[in-house]
């Protein structure tokens, strides 16, 4: 990245540099790299907890998409069961999977509620 370019992106983000850019810097304002890891940490909490649940979503009890196109209706997601907005965290004992639907309509509701939703569910089925 040339001179110009760090004080034009300097200038548009309101963020005051020095002549270079720190290794820190660099990596706090460039987020490519901090995707590409939480990615890896997605794709390994994934299958995780696909060893410890199987292959059925924690909500609706059915089969769920693992390949193929990644934001579709059947596709795998991660729940938390307690969200974070409430007071959750990100242990594995509070991570579920689910499809990418059933995911949207647990919303941010607490533990309690989505266990009984998901008992609501697995009666009609």
């Amino acid at each position: 990245m040339g001179e110009e370019n760090i004080a034009v992106y300097a200038l548009l983000t309101g963020i005051r540099l020095a002549n270079r850019m720190t290794a820190t810097a660099k990596w706090q304002y460039y987020p490519k790299q901090f995707w590409s890891f939480h990615r890896k940490t997605k794709k390994s909490r994934l299958a995780t907890l696909r060893e410890q649940h199987g292959d059925d979503c924690w909500y609706c009890g059915n089969p769920m998409r693992f390949g193929g196109i990644a934001n579709t209706r059947k596709s795998a997601t991660i729940e938390h069961l307690q969200p974070l907005s409430k007071g959750g965290t990100s242990a594995m004992e509070n991570l579920a999977l689910c499809h990418r639907s059933c995911n949207g309509h647990l919303k941010d509701f607490d533990r309690a509620h989505k266990e009984k939703m998901q008992a609501g569910m697995r009666a009609r089925i």
